[in-house]
């Protein structure tokens, strides 16, 4: 953890080698969610060739498994598919800021990111054009502690190395306070790298101070789970990443094991080995029959590939890699939709579930953080705002229904509560349903009476009611 916000100077080296482990760690999962697992894991992968042995002509290619990458778009899809509310206690113009500023689509991209780095950055920047919603990658961004509360970030700084048009290199670093930043610029030479990536850092060629016009932080930080001796979260790939590799090369293993089955040697009479009067080479000519020479079968060369317990432990390995990455067999299982219920399917759902309310969780002050500096307005308090995630799972029409009308019935429920709360009706849409529906009902029951009045006067004897 870095604890100087000086620590980009003449004579340093950067990026920091503090954070070299947490880099490195961001450039993995980069290459991870874009499929460049054969990159990463050359040496496991080499098991797929030595299991069988050499077969020059038997080219096998590794089964590309990218689950990590589903877990973090299936995160963000339970999240946010289905959009959270936002409301404020005062008048406000939230609804067109959110729609202006991409809002949502901005925090879906920063929830895929704190899946896969563990870290979403957030950057709200103003202009006279308007306030506008960014994201910044995590391998830029350095916290600066408190000694004393590592939880406690007193700056925040965005740094990287760029070119300018005539090659020249440059540490560009800005230092983000509330209410300001300083953007600082350092020669470097890009020739001087070291193996493990870093550059010293040059002069300083020129130092700026801007105003944000935001009173918090410009740099809004969305974080997974962490721990209290760092203040970096964890990412989803960590515990999984072993297992996924394992599953990879037992794949590549029953591919080549079938590969070999459609494709076997042959055993026989060495009489029946025929000379190649040109090139001087030996070969077998593959015929329908073949005779018995001296008792010695002609036939292929097949072996038990044990792919009954090959396939057991990739089951195996596929049930622990649900419950490591806290996702469920139903999410990605077609038959899935033939749950008996809303009720059932969530049942079926609840550890990626319990996943996204604790991102939820996470998530709400600093989303709402980010919604108060889009807002603009001072009087706004993080407490004025309303952020309501939902579960992003399909509504089962017919159980709600049950329920609505079993509460009404047993008046723990208005009629206008559950419009406003099931139908998502305004309280003046509501106040206006209601009145339809009792005047619909008044209509019917007196049409009702009317009806059996009518029916009452054709009847005869004492059994005609009064």
């Amino acid at each position: 953890m870095i604890k100087d916000e000086n620590f980009i100077h003449k004579g340093a080296l950067f990026p920091p080698t503090e954070e070299l482990e947490r880099l490195n760690r961001y450039s993995d999962n980069k290459d991870i969610f874009s499929g460049k697992h054969c990159k990463l894991y050359q040496e496991e992968l080499k098991r797929i060739d030595r299991v069988i042995g050499q077969y020059d002509m038997n080219i096998t290619y590794p089964v590309l498994l990218n689950y990590q990458k589903l877990v973090s778009v299936k995160t963000a899809d339970m999240l946010l598919s289905e959009q959270p509310v936002v409301t404020t206690l005062k008048p406000t113009n939230i609804d067109k800021i959110i729609e202006d500023s991409d809002f949502w689509s901005t925090i879906y991209e920063a929830t895929i990111d704190v899946s896969r780095y563990g870290q979403g950055i957030l950057c709200v920047s103003k202009d006279d054009n308007g306030t506008y919603l960014s994201l910044s990658q995590p391998k830029n961004w350095y916290p600066i502690c408190n000694s004393e509360n590592l939880k406690d970030v007193t700056a925040h700084v965005i740094a990287w190395i760029e070119k300018d048009d005539k090659g020249k290199g440059f540490v560009v670093q800005q230092i983000h306070h509330k209410g300001y930043y300083l953007l600082n610029r350092f020669k470097v030479s890009l020739d001087g790298y070291s193996k493990r990536g870093q550059v010293t850092v040059g002069e300083m060629v020129s130092s700026e101070r801007y105003a944000t016009d935001v009173e918090d932080f410009a740099i809004i930080v969305l974080s997974n789970v962490t721990s209290s001796d760092s203040i970096y979260g964890k990412d989803d790939y960590a515990d999984i990443n072993s297992l996924i590799i394992e599953s990879m090369v037992r794949l590549g293993q029953i591919s080549k094991i079938l590969d070999m089955h459609a494709s076997p040697s042959m055993t026989g009479s060495d009489n029946l080995v025929q000379s190649d009067p040109v090139t001087g080479g030996y070969y077998f000519k593959v015929s329908n029959f073949y005779p018995s020479v001296d008792g010695v079968k002609t036939e292929y060369i097949t072996w038990d590939g044990k792919l009954d317990s090959a396939f057991r432990e990739f089951e195996l390995l596929t049930e622990q890699l649900y419950i490591l990455s806290e996702m469920s067999k139903t999410i990605f299982d077609s038959e899935s939709s033939g749950v008996s219920s809303g009720t059932a399917l969530k049942f079926k759902l609840l550890s990626p579930m319990y996943k996204v309310s604790r991102l939820a969780k996470l998530f709400s002050v600093p989303l709402k953080r980010v919604i108060k500096a889009l807002l603009d307005d001072k009087t706004i308090l993080l407490s004025d705002i309303k952020l309501v995630f939902k579960d992003g799972l399909p509504n089962d029409e017919t159980e709600i229904a049950n329920i609505i009308n079993s509460r009404v019935k047993e008046t723990t429920l208005s009629r206008k509560t559950a419009l406003m709360t099931y139908d998502e009706m305004t309280e003046e849409e509501a106040n206006a349903e209601v009145d339809r529906i009792k005047g619909d009902t008044e209509k019917q029951d007196s049409m009702g009476f009317s009806l059996n009045s009518e029916k009452s006067e054709g009847l005869e004897g004492p059994f005609k009611p009064f």
